[in-house]
């Protein structure tokens, strides 16, 4: 007897829908080296269409989670799930499903780029030979014909090695730190690129990354990883409206607006350098400026501002190292 792929999930409509838009997932993810847990029971869920940041600070085991995903690397505990799939059970789906450029491109210097491209096609097998030249002009290497791959910039190089990764059309693709040692152009084009490939090829990206104000431009969802262990997976939104904002003053007098704001308003109020003063929380704007105005003290800036990416990240990860995972 045939069983729908719903039926194989006792959730509600909500969650069959949930369940049967995951491109990839992973259960108490783990790899041990000695004694020492490098990735420590990491469970990622990512989305169909998502651009999912992977973020943590250098060493907190963000490529070693992604070489296990991929393949490369045996996990010492935990499982990979990719299309509902059990991913070391079915190699070729693991293939053909995902891409990926994990620590820096991989490819023969002396060839140039449809020629690298032309290698990947034939390893792959069953893809269409017209797809070469459609890969070199998405990642804007349509010009560098006969070109030796070891001449090109590094930009270029990280572009071809996306390009050798999307070969096949995949429906995930993996990339370790993409942006790493770009210049500011450079992180504009894989900027654009990664728009491009959710907008018009309907992928799903799973991207690590140290850089969060990079990321943050670019990310639907994020997870944050520390020490081998995953402290929160979220949306950017989400994580933004758990978060306290802020309200900063710029105003004349600014100790006797302190003073005043506190006194007669109860609002936490600290001062910085010159003549602003920030109020964390959601502080009343328009109750702050009022009784400021009526007070005689000259109000020239009032900025409610929500904390980027990276303050958030660094309230999640300080003092966070030897707490249990939390899930956003």
């Amino acid at each position: 007897m045939k069983t729908s792929s719903a039926n194989l999930f006792s959730g509600n409509a909500e969650e069959v829908r949930s369940f049967m838009d995951t491109v990839l997932t992973t259960r108490s993810l783990t790899k041990r080296y000695g004694r020492r847990n490098v990735v420590d029971g990491v469970s990622l869920t990512v989305r169909r269409g998502d651009i999912y940041g992977f973020l943590g600070p250098n060493g907190a085991g963000k490529t070693t989670t992604l070489r296990m995903i991929v393949g490369l690397v045996r996990p010492t505990g935990g499982s990979v799930q990719l299309l509902g799939q059990d991913a070391a059970k079915a190699p070729r789906l693991l293939m053909s499903a995902v891409g990926s450029l994990i620590e820096g491109p991989a490819f023969y210097p002396h060839l140039s780029a449809a020629q690298n491209l032309e290698l990947v096609r034939t390893l792959k097998g069953s893809v269409n030979k017209r797809q070469i030249p459609e890969l070199l002009e998405l990642v804007n290497l349509a010009n560098t014909g006969n070109l030796a791959a070891e001449r090109f910039s590094l930009g270029m190089k990280q572009r071809l090695g996306i390009a050798m990764a999307l070969v096949g059309d995949p429906q995930l693709l993996v990339l370790d730190e993409p942006t790493n040692g770009l210049d500011p152009e450079g992180f504009r084009e894989i900027r654009a690129l990664l728009r491009l490939l959710v907008a018009e090829r309907n992928m799903t990206i799973l991207l690590s990354s140290h850089l969060l104000h990079e990321v943050e431009q670019v990310a639907t969802r994020v997870g944050v990883i520390r020490e081998g262990r995953l402290l929160t997976e979220a949306s950017v939104d989400e994580l933004r409206r758990k978060s306290e904002r802020t309200l900063e003053v710029t105003v004349s007098r600014p100790q006797q607006a302190a003073d005043l704001l506190r006194e007669r308003l109860h609002l936490p109020v600290e001062r910085l350098e010159g003549h602003t003063l920030v109020i964390k929380g959601k502080a009343p704007a328009a109750a702050v400026n009022a009784l400021l105005v009526r007070n005689d003290l000259e109000v020239s800036r009032l900025v409610e501002r929500e904390p980027s990416l990276e303050e958030i990240f660094f309230t999640l990860t300080e003092g966070r190292a030897e707490e249990d995972v939390v899930n956003a």
